[in-house]
């Protein structure tokens, strides 16, 4: 069993325009100057009836708005963003496994990028995955995977996209 939990305090660097917020050309974050940001993390893991192991983690990254809502057109920023996953997998064997996971991920700088944006929670991007693999000796893994990932209910954000993936790592 493990559990963590971890934090920073810095500064988000928002003095050059960024473009592609959530891959759209059109939306630039403005110049906002130097943000003070607090990220929080917690984790988990566990291993349970000798074949089962699952992980999980969440973060967070919230940015102190006060300096920036004190200006009328910035009044509902939110650049707050927030990840989550999980991950269960089951060991057939020492050399075969199969997992499942579910992952989210939130940024909330969209909602102030793109006007009528629906509400908070109904934007973010899904990813669920599942997959297989095969260890046929110690250092090296044999992977296949389903991966598929959804956007929220958004009319101004609307995609999935679906990945089949073999893989091969080796650690030296």
């Amino acid at each position: 069993f493990k559990f963590g939990i971890s934090g920073t305090i810095d500064e988000d660097n928002k003095n050059i325009p960024v473009s592609s917020a959530y891959r759209l050309p059109s939306s630039v974050t403005p110049i906002l100057g130097e943000i003070p940001r607090y990220r929080l993390g917690v984790d988990l893991s566990f291993n349970f009836l000798e074949k089962f192991a699952f992980e999980s983690e969440f973060m967070g990254a919230y940015h102190d708005h006060s300096k920036i809502h004190e200006i009328p057109q910035y009044i509902d920023v939110n650049l707050n963003k927030f990840f989550q996953y999980s991950n269960l997998t089951y060991n057939f064997t020492d050399e075969v496994f199969a997992y499942g996971g579910y992952s989210f991920s939130r940024d909330l700088t969209y909602d102030f990028l793109v006007p009528n944006t629906p509400s908070p929670d109904a934007a973010g991007l899904h990813v669920i995955s599942f997959g297989t693999g095969w260890r046929p000796v110690e250092n090296t893994v044999i992977k296949a995977q389903f991966f598929q990932g959804i956007s929220g209910k958004n009319p101004n954000l609307q995609y999935t996209v679906t990945f089949l993936s073999l893989g091969v790592s080796t650690i030296f």
